[in-house]
């Protein structure tokens, strides 16, 4: 074909009678894929021209057809360019298909027509494409991001598929009940960084086999907690290391017999800093020392994904080195240690008062994000799981003042500063006012209040009239509806979501309009989801369906409608 961007509605005049739905959106289901191998090269400059700002991708997708077709159907953005050929090889016979069309159909589907039917075997599809990352109010699928620190303007390329997105970067099968191993490779500038969500094996593990690495990791429930004590009593000094699986639960722990992992374990012991490694592959395990230590520190770096349960001696030692020098602990040990401190307490393991130690400590003298973030989620949790219990208010009144250490309130209102400290603020705020800060709920009203009604009812044009930064509108929008009166707040909401193009704004918006604490708003959104000719977006179906569970007064309505209704949702 002369374009990869036409959209055809003919069906193909073939002899075989496999039927599709051309405007369906479901993929057939006749293929089920087993792997993705996929490279990225990805380009970028600071300033916005495509021709600069663009990622080359190969990929061979693996994948068993379970009945004879001429037709392969899968997921693909139309901005994404296919170049060249595609193949589609046959693995048992090595014989290649001959492809006779290919061409987008309707709801990002893609279409490759075959000169004859191909039988019931494995195969192997090999793509080609480029694609860019789309405008600076793309966030999804692979996207970029220009934001400043200390003066100086940074790139980020991140990558958000969810609910159906994946086929945004790449072509695929996305559909929630087809799953797929993947193998992927990205090419980037030396001067960059590439993170990813498992890291990557040190050289101490190659005399390890790989298969029981990986097995004792994928076949187990949850994750390791590692119990660390420091042995001064024998003429040998030693650390004592114990991992059982990490529950909330404790009555579920004696049922978890087979739970063993390998465990890399980094550590620090001091008075002088010296740092050791270990491998725990068994239950339990004994490092030697060649002399006593005051205090251990494991896990450095926060790298390894597992949790440490220390002495409760340790702890209050690592706390005060904390108190006498912040910075002695870089930046992932203490949020290493706030998640410790946290999970051990919220188990029963530790008492609150340890919570509230680390707790002064990072509000008062931390300046980074990353723990930042560990505190705030694990303050949420803590919310969470007290919230409708007696000790709630006196934990909400100690918690709060303690927030304002760092940052006083109007401080924390004040969007001007780098983009770090603005999403700490942020996340600052949005627990005041998710425990119940009666300042932070009462000026997040006042703020809604300013934003005039013509920006809800059309926001593209009159974008300036809502002043709010992007890190204030979810926090404004959602508390002001959680806590308001004025039903129509939460219908200049709804206008809003309907309106928007922002994908980020109607985010905002809907996460406000689920936050509404009057069952009938929730139901009326509900509904409105199941009209014919509904304003909601098909993809933001399931998301808002997710969010009424979450919320306190909409988890029993939804979970009603969830048993009276359940096909009607599934169908949709």
């Amino acid at each position: 074909m002369s374009s990869h961007y036409e959209i055809l509605h003919e069906s193909c005049n073939m002899s075989n009678k496999f039927t599709f739905k051309m405007d369906g959106f479901i993929l057939p289901k006749n293929i089920l894929p087993i792997n993705y191998n996929l490279t990225i090269k990805a380009f970028y400059s600071s300033n916005l021209q495509p021709d600069e700002n663009f990622f080359d991708s190969s990929f061979k997708i693996k994948f068993e057809l379970t009945s004879p077709t001429n037709m392969i159907i899968f997921h693909a953005d139309p901005s994404l360019k296919i170049i060249g050929q595609i193949s589609l090889l046959n693995l048992a016979t090595g014989e290649s298909s001959k492809i006779i069309n290919s061409r987008y159909l309707p709801n990002q589907l893609y279409q490759i027509v075959l000169d004859k039917n191909i039988p019931s075997q494995e195969y192997l599809m090999t793509i080609s494409f480029k694609n860019d990352y789309g405008s600076e109010s793309n966030l999804v699928g692979f996207h970029k991001i220009n934001y400043f620190e200390n003066g100086i303007t940074k790139i980020m390329l991140s990558t958000k598929f969810q609910p159906a997105d994946a086929r945004r970067p790449f072509p695929c099968f996305d559909e929630p009940s087809l799953k797929a191993t993947f193998d992927l490779t990205l090419e980037h500038p030396t001067d960059s960084i590439a993170l990813g969500n498992w890291p990557e094996i040190p050289s101490e593990f190659h005399n390890i086999a790989t298969k029981s690495f990986i097995e004792k990791w994928l076949y187990q429930k949850n994750f390791p907690e590692i119990k660390v004590k420091l042995n001064y009593t024998q003429a040998q000094p030693s650390v004592n290391f114990e991992q059982k699986v990490f529950l909330f639960d404790q009555q579920k722990e004696g049922k978890q017999n087979n739970d063993e992992w390998i465990v890399y374990l980094k550590c620090k012991v001091g008075g002088d800093t010296r740092e050791f490694k270990y491998f725990l592959d068994k239950k339990q395990g004994i490092f030697e020392l060649d002399r006593n230590f005051s205090w251990i520190k494991c896990n450095s770096d926060f790298r390894g994904y597992y949790l440490v349960n220390y002495e409760e001696r340790n702890l209050d030692i690592l706390n005060q080195i904390l108190a006498y020098n912040y910075s002695a602990f870089s930046t992932e040990d203490r949020t290493e240690i706030v998640f410790e401190t946290y999970f051990q307490a919220l188990k029963g393991d530790k008492s609150y008062n340890k919570i509230k130690n680390i707790t002064k400590l990072v509000t008062t003298n931390e300046n980074t994000y990353i723990t930042w973030n560990a505190l705030l989620w694990n303050l949420k949790k803590l919310k969470t799981l007290t919230e409708f219990r007696p000790s709630f208010k006196e934990l909400s009144d100690y918690f709060i003042p303690l927030l304002t250490n760092k940052y006083s309130f109007d401080e924390l209102w004040n969007d001007s500063d780098i983009h770090s400290v603005k999403q700490i603020k942020s996340e600052i705020l949005g627990v005041l006012c998710e425990m119940e800060s009666e300042k932070c709920i009462l000026k997040a009203k006042e703020l809604f209040d300013l934003i005039p009604s013509e920006y809800f009812r059309n926001p593209e044009p009159n974008s300036k009239l809502n002043e709010l930064s992007q890190n204030q509108r979810a926090i404004v929008y959602k508390y002001t509806i959680k806590n308001s009166d004025k039903n129509e707040n939460w219908y200049k909401l709804l206008n809003l979501y309907f309106n928007s193009v922002s994908p980020s704004e109607r985010e905002n918006a809907l996460n406000g309009l689920t936050s509404s604490t009057k069952i009938w708003q929730l139901e009326t959104l509900y509904n409105e989801a199941f009209k014919q000719e509904s304003k909601i977006r098909a993809e933001d179906f399931f998301y808002i369906m997710t969010l009424i569970g979450k919320n306190v007064q909409g988890r029993d309505f939804f979970w009603r409608k969830f048993r009276s209704e359940f096909f009607k949702i599934g169908n949709k």
